[in-house]
């Protein structure tokens, strides 16, 4: 099996990302992995980084929303009545900025993790979680009660996921494109969503409520 990993990350502190890097190399060197691109000499920035183009990607395979999480039974119903409520996510999460430039009135909270954030929740410390909707499902599918938290609201935003591939391949990455479309067109891009995202799998999914087209080329 092959795994591609896109990692873009923020280290405030020198040592840290050494020590960061000095591991990440040790998983590649166990399991013979080939790195892409890496940055040898990492900028000090102030703010978010900047998405400088390092890697090509190909076209998208899954398209997913981002939306509130809330309890069961909750009297957020939608995004209107997030003013004055708080919202759990990861820090940096583009779902929260979204949510904020939708909602002013909400008040963000970051955790180390979705799952932090979605326990934080349950506790009562915060009113919702907001993320990419796989990822509140997820969260959800977990759970020891899984009915008893509803995904709600319009799409705040979303995007994309897609395979990273190195940069000016444009042989290898027109391959992966071919393929994906034939998964499209042949139904096992159907058949992989029904069993792994669906309505009848943990998740509970529906095509609609992803939203997603691939892209086809004639």
């Amino acid at each position: 099996m092959s795994v591609y990993i896109v990692a873009q990350l923020k280290f405030t502190r020198r040592e840290l990302y050494d020590r960061y890097q000095a591991r990440f190399f040790e998983v590649f060197r166990k399991f013979k992995g080939r790195l892409l691109v890496a940055d040898e000499q990492p900028m000090v920035l102030e703010g978010s980084f900047e998405r400088d183009k390092v890697i090509d990607f190909s076209i998208g395979y899954f398209w997913t929303g981002q939306k509130l999480m809330v309890k069961k039974g909750s009297n957020i119903k939608s995004l209107a009545d997030m003013a004055g409520k708080r919202a759990g996510t990861t820090a940096g999460a583009l779902a929260l900025q979204n949510l904020l430039k939708a909602q002013p009135g909400a008040i963000g909270q970051t955790f180390e993790g979705y799952p932090e954030a979605f326990l934080a929740m349950q506790r009562g410390l915060v009113d919702a979680v907001v993320a990419d909707v796989i990822i509140l499902a997820g969260l959800r599918a977990n759970a020891p009660n899984p009915g008893d938290y509803v995904i709600i609201g319009d799409s705040l935003g979303g995007g994309d996921y897609a395979i990273g591939v190195r940069e000016n391949d444009s042989k290898w990455r027109d391959a992966i494109n071919f393929a994906l479309q034939d998964l499209w067109r042949d139904g096992t891009w159907d058949k992989i969503f029904e069993r792994w995202i669906g309505p009848n799998s943990a998740l509970k999914l529906t095509q609609d409520e992803i939203g997603f087209k691939m892209e086809l080329w004639d």
